[in-house]
């Protein structure tokens, strides 16, 4: 989730969740360093860790870099919450192939963007592989699903999943040039390259078909009495509630519950306010579809839930400054929002059987942040200057200190 830039640029350059780092000539310079004003400095080097130095051998820093990955699918730049990703989604279902099929994308898209040389800080706060991440995510879910893993019917994935998360590298690097500036790019590299690969499937060899991806078809709404339409659109309210968690998952394009509460333990890792607005934003998305009449296999999956979880944690405190009640009003309209595009967007792209994966989450995020350079009382977070909302805070803290400290000290008056 990330504008990318050239080499050239470092003060450009727009990482997710990167840090301070972005600006140091040293890609694997501690990031960790903190105002020493505050409690905050007693637990930031836990949450986020410094970033490996050259020192400690390529593979170390390889494995501190694609750790990050996994960790920036939720804007985490922190090696401690990829590795509880990565083993939430080991216990899931079908954990091995997803783990399996994450790394292999991850590990492509790194080593790509090493060998081509781009921006080194970005690479190393993990920023090139977290959407081919996703991507190898996205194989599992549509492509193997429930089947049992065979090299006859998915030996293809092995080169498809690294050729797509090459592309992913390409496409984010592109959409740099055409955001406007100081606009993330999100996760619009993992929908485009998933979108092209499903739809392409649909010319092809049944061989290499995404035989879980949704079947292109028109909606088609209830109709009958407002008593028969109540019926088919019951909700069992124990299955919402484990639908919260759901909902997390989701962010990796998992289902099952407590693989979502594993990953809010995660995030909390790292920053304790994301993880209480992912909490919150896949709650409120949850029971907003609930309350509208979505449909009650789709919200059982956790799939009203996660675009709510992405929006409420960049807004809350990651892009905008989490200092009072307008920031959370972004946030409200951020998860209301991503909700209602949530249900346009799997009605719009029915048709063609395309899933809506994050794109209310990119679209209604994009909207707000482009809208906040107009109001008087949101701050944004310069890109070059993400870090953790704690951060954010902290430093605004310390900066408003600072201004409100006379530079002279006042006259004395004599009685």
């Amino acid at each position: 989730m990330t504008r990318l830039v050239t080499a050239s640029s470092p003060s450009a350059a727009i990482p997710l969740a990167s840090s301070s780092s972005s600006r140091q000539t040293d890609p694997y310079h501690d990031v960790t360093a903190r105002p020493p004003s505050t409690w905050l400095k007693t637990v930031a080097p836990f949450r986020t860790l410094p970033q490996t130095r050259a020192a400690t051998g390529r593979i170390v820093s390889f494995v501190d870099i694609c750790l990050r990955s996994f960790g920036q699918c939720c804007f985490q730049n922190s090696p401690l919450t990829g590795l509880v990703f990565v083993v939430a989604l080991a216990t899931s279902a079908h954990g091995p192939a997803m783990v399996g099929l994450a790394l292999l994308g991850c590990m492509s898209a790194n080593l790509f963007a090493i060998t081509m040389g781009f921006h080194e800080p970005l690479i190393a706060a993990g920023l090139f592989g977290y959407n081919a991440t996703l991507v190898g995510c996205a194989f599992q879910a549509f492509v193997v699903g429930d089947a049992p893993w065979t090299w006859e019917a998915h030996a293809h994935i092995l080169v498809a999943v690294p050729c797509l998360s090459v592309l992913s590298v390409l496409v984010a690097s592109a959409a740099s040039s055409v955001l406007p500036p100081g606009t993330p790019g999100l996760t619009i590299a993992f929908q485009v390259t998933v979108w092209s690969w499903l739809l392409a499937t649909h010319t092809w060899s049944p061989a290499v078909a995404a035989p879980f991806a949704p079947s292109p078809g028109l909606y088609m709404p209830l109709h009958g009495s407002a008593a028969a339409v109540a019926t088919a659109r019951s909700y069992d309210m124990a299955k919402v509630q484990v639908a919260v968690a759901s909902g997390v998952a989701q962010c990796c394009l998992a289902s099952e519950w407590y693989v979502g509460l594993a990953m809010v333990v995660g995030i909390a890792l790292c920053s304790p306010i994301s993880a209480f607005y992912a909490a919150v934003g896949s709650t409120v998305g949850t029971f907003m579809a609930v309350a509208v009449g979505a449909p009650p296999e789709q919200i059982y999956l956790g799939l009203y839930g996660f675009n709510g979880a992405l929006c409420a944690i960049a807004l809350g405190g990651f892009f905008v400054l989490a200092n009072g009640v307008h920031p959370n009003m972004l946030v409200a309209v951020g998860i209301l929002g991503s909700t209602l595009l949530m249900s346009t967007t799997i009605g719009a792209f029915g048709p063609v059987g395309l899933p809506a994966l994050s794109w209310p989450f990119t679209f209604m995020t994009w909207c707000i942040l482009v809208s906040a350079t107009s109001m008087k009382r949101v701050v944004l977070i310069p890109l070059d200057e993400l870090q953790t909302p704690e951060d954010h805070w902290e430093h605004h803290h310390e900066r408003t200190r600072r201004t409100m400290r006379p530079s002279h000290p006042p006259p004395c008056f004599d009685s």
